[in-house]
């Protein structure tokens, strides 16, 4: 149980990041076709 849990925790780290990047890119493309991400 240790090892699984010591095994898990820097993929978390490196895996979060990665899906937050992607969560982002979706919202920003989803932004861009409606026309609406004219902000910048």
């Amino acid at each position: 149980m240790v090892k699984s849990d010591l095994l898990l925790t820097p993929y978390q780290i490196i895996i979060l990041p990665c899906i937050t990047l992607i969560f982002w890119s979706l919202f920003l493309i989803v932004f861009r076709s409606d026309g609406k991400y004219n902000c910048l």
